[in-house]
């Protein structure tokens, strides 16, 4: 009998090599976001200075604004506003200012309307009243005082300001206030 041989074969299967252009492709991959992730920081980083010089020269275009204590709209209306400012703070603070501006937001004023400061003082204490920048007094040391200001503009935002400081302190009592009315008329 005769004996058969097997053989015995095996199948060698090739290694799978990982092919340089696989590689190239995984790397240049790689390589993409993170250039993009890059450009998009110093986009983002640009962007932050550019917002920061814009603020910083806003900052410097108002720094010399004045800052008044209250403002007085006069907006295409025949309208008053009064207020009262108390001669004790005013004595602490030295000055006190009001601003009448022809504008209220976006709106401004499209009618020819002349305004009037009405002062009411009745108090020992000598206050005036001028326009920011000059040293006229326009109360002339009466004790009640109508003041013709002009017409407002219209059309264009203006603004006029006007200060309120002590002369002379009198007894400055709890309740002594210097009445101011602005009053708007055709």
């Amino acid at each position: 009998m005769a004996e058969s041989k097997k053989k015995s074969t095996k199948k060698v299967t090739p290694k799978k090599e990982v092919s340089s252009k696989s590689k190239k492709k995984k790397k240049s991959k790689k390589i993409d976001s993170t250039v993009i992730l890059t450009i998009i920081f110093c986009l983002l980083l640009g962007l932050v200075v550019a917002l920061s010089v814009v603020v910083i020269k806003n900052k410097l275009d108002h720094k010399d604004d004045i800052k008044a204590n209250i403002v007085v709209p006069i907006v295409n209306k025949e309208d008053e506003a009064p207020f009262s400012v108390n001669l004790r703070a005013l004595n602490e603070s030295n000055e006190y200012i009001f601003k009448i501006a022809n504008y209220s937001g976006m709106k401004i004023n499209k009618e020819k309307l002349n305004y009037y400061i009405d002062v009411l003082n009745e108090t020992d204490t000598k206050v005036s009243l001028s326009k920011y920048g000059s040293k006229e007094n326009l109360l002339n040391g009466d004790t009640a005082t109508t003041i013709e200001c002009g017409s407002v503009p219209t059309d264009k935002k203006s603004d006029d300001y006007y200060v309120i400081r002590i002369d002379k302190a009198g007894t400055l009592g709890k309740d002594d206030l210097v009445k101011v009315k602005v009053r708007a008329v055709k």
